[in-house]
């Protein structure tokens, strides 16, 4: 199973495996829900590849600000 190697796949780097159709629905299914848990990106490539990238920075959970000028604070509001 791929959940197996992922730990061994160094940052920046790719993964992937065949049998991704429709005929494998087991197989689509399981790639889909490890995909989705860990928040990794999916690409698929014709006929029946499928690869993902291990990113060595998450910015999924970052904001396009935090990422252009560093950290942001919330601006504060006081009521008149």
């Amino acid at each position: 199973m791929f959940i197996h190697y992922y730990p061994l796949i160094k940052d920046n780097g790719i993964g992937g495996r065949h049998d991704y159709t429709p005929y494998t629905e087991s197989v689509m299914k399981a790639v889909n829900m490890f995909a989705e848990e860990a928040k990794l990106g999916l690409h698929t490539v014709f006929p029946d590849w499928w690869f993902i990238v291990k990113y060595a920075i998450k910015i999924e959970s970052r904001t396009v600000q935090e990422l252009l000028y560093g950290k942001t604070e919330e601006p504060s509001y006081t009521k008149p």
